[in-house]
């Protein structure tokens, strides 16, 4: 016999969702990518995570240097994109792809 599954209930647009009482909303977590546009004149797929200019954990400020980053032949700085705890998702010496997340930033 085939058991048949009721469809899941769809919210109406004018119910506001809410985290339930006792529970808390998860701080936010930008994440810091690796430009797209740093493979604008380069013709390789990829790069590498030349190395992490702080440490994992660090606070860091909007607009600093996180990481040096090598395409082709030329080094590029990604900086972060917001204040807060950094949180590394790549390993120095990895390979990169244009786009991809290197890193979380705790901003609360």
């Amino acid at each position: 016999m085939t058991q048949v599954k009721a469809p899941l209930p769809v919210m109406p647009s004018h119910v506001h969702w809410s985290p339930m009482p006792g529970h808390e909303v998860h701080e936010a977590m930008p994440d810091i990518r690796v430009s797209e546009a740093l493979w604008s004149t380069g013709v390789l797929p990829e790069g590498i995570l030349e190395r992490w200019l702080v440490e994992d954990g660090a606070v860091v400020r909007e607009g600093e240097a996180l990481a040096t980053a090598r395409i082709g032949d030329a080094l590029h700085d990604i900086v972060s994109s917001a204040a807060g705890r950094v949180a590394w998702m790549a390993p120095a010496g990895g390979l990169i792809d244009p786009g991809c997340i290197i890193a979380r930033v705790a901003t609360r």
